[in-house]
C-alpha cells in the first residue's frame, strides 16, 4: 500500500526519509512528532495533512506514533500506523456543509415569506445578509440588482468585513470596467452560477492581493430575472475553500430566485395598494360632489380631495376669468 501511494517501488522506500515523498512543510512536521517519540519516548496520535510529491494529491491521515524499546528500556526505534481517513474527512466536511445549508434555507424562507408589509425590502434583504452571512462564514454577503436594460449593480444589502473595500468598486457586466472584470460580472453576463477560488488565474489581482489579509479562499456568484427582466445577484466572498462547491451554487441560485419572488410580490403590493389608494379616493370625491352645492364648493372639494391624495402642502384651483380659489 505505502508503495501504490508513493508511486515507487520498497527498495526506493526503504533508507529514504520523509522530503522525498512529502512537501518542505508536511515533511518538517511529520519529524518533529518523529523526534519527540525517539528522544522522549512519548506516544503521539494526531491529524496528518500529507501532500504527495509525486501527484500533488492532498490526503488526510490519523497517524499513531509510539516507541520501541529492547531489553534495556532504552528506545530503539518507533512504530507508526496511519489510517488514511480523507474520504471520511469529506463526508464529514459534506455533511456539516449540508447543516448549514439547510439552516440556510430555513432562515431564508423565514425571512422572505414573513408577514411584512411595513417593512422596506432593503431591510428585508439587510436581514437576510446577515443571517446568511454569519451562517455560512462569509467576509462579504452582497445582493443587488441591475435594471432592465441595464449595466450597473444597484447594491440591495450588503454585510461583512470585505465590504469596506468592495464599497469603491461598481459591479458590472461590462467586462471592460474594473467591477465586470470578476465573478459577479462573468455571471451577470452568462447566467451561469461562477464559483471561483482566489487562485483562479480569472481573479483580479487586487482582489488576490487584499483577499488574504480578510481570510478569503475564493467567491461564489449566481443571478436571477425578475418578471419585468431585472437580474438579482448573489455575491458572496468565502473563509472555508470547501463551501465553493456545486452544492453551494445550487444553494444560491434557490437563495436568487426566492429574493425575485419576494421582489416581485412586494411590487404587486404596492400596485395593489396605489390601485385601492385610487378607488378609494374615486368614491370619496364622487360621494362628497354629489353633496355640492355651487361652483366654489366643488373646487373647493377637488382641492381637498387632490391635497389628501397626494399630501400636496398646497392645491390651487384656477377659474377662468376669476381669482385663484
Amino acid at each position: 500500500m505505502v508503495t501504490d501511494l508513493f508511486g515507487q517501488p520498497l527498495s526506493e522506500v526503504i533508507g529514504s526519509s520523509d522530503e522525498r515523498f512529502f512537501d518542505i512543510l508536511a515533511s518538517d512536521s511529520l519529524r518533529k512528532n518523529d523526534l519527540r517519540v525517539l528522544h522522549l519516548g512519548e506516544r503521539i496520535e494526531s491529524e496528518e495533512i500529507n501532500v504527495i510529491e509525486s501527484t500533488g494529491e492532498t490526503r488526510i491521515y490519523w497517524s499513531v506514533k509510539l516507541p520501541l524499546f529492547n531489553e534495556k528500556k532504552e528506545i530503539v526505534g518507533l512504530c507508526g500506523i496511519s489510517t488514511d481517513v480523507t474520504e471520511i474527512k469529506e463526508a464529514l466536511e459534506k455533511n456539516r456543509n449540508f447543516s448549514s445549508f439547510y439552516r440556510a434555507l430555513s432562515e431564508t424562507t423565514r425571512i422572505l415569506h414573513q408577514p411584512a408589509d411595513h417593512i422596506s425590502p432593503q431591510e428585508i434583504l439587510s436581514g437576510l445578509s446577515q443571517s446568511l452571512s454569519d451562517l455560512l462564514s462569509t467576509s462579504l454577503f452582497c445582493i443587488g440588482q441591475i435594471p432592465a436594460g441595464g449595466t450597473d449593480v444597484e447594491i440591495l444589502s450588503s454585510t461583512g468585513p470585505f465590504q469596506e473595500w468592495m464599497n469603491g468598486i461598481i459591479l458590472s457586466s461590462d467586462p471592460s470596467r474594473p467591477g465586470g472584470k470578476g465573478p459577479a460580472g462573468e455571471a451577470i453576463r452568462t447566467a451561469l452560477p461562477q464559483p471561483w477560488l482566489l487562485s483562479d488565474p480569472r481573479t483580479p489581482d487586487e482582489i488576490k492581493e487584499r483577499g488574504p489579509a480578510f481570510h478569503i479562499t475564493g467567491s461564489l456568484s449566481v443571478t436571477s430575472r425578475r418578471r419585468e427582466g431585472e437580474t438579482i445577484l448573489l455575491l458572496a466572498y468565502f473563509n472555508d475553500e470547501s463551501m465553493i462547491s456545486p452544492e453551494t451554487a445550487e444553494l444560491f441560485v434557490r437563495i436568487a430566485d426566492e429574493v425575485t419572488g419576494l421582489l416581485d410580490r412586494k411590487k404587486d403590493r404596492s400596485i395593489a395598494i396605489r390601485l385601492d389608494q385610487a378607488r378609494e379616493a374615486q368614491r370619496i370625491i364622487l360621494k362628497e360632489l354629489l353633496s355640492a352645492k355651487t361652483e366654489k364648493e366643488i373646487y373647493r372639494i377637488l382641492s381637498s380631495v387632490v391635497s389628501r391624495g397626494t399630501k400636496a402642502l398646497a392645491v390651487e384651483v384656477l377659474i377662468p376669468g376669476e381669482d385663484c380659489f
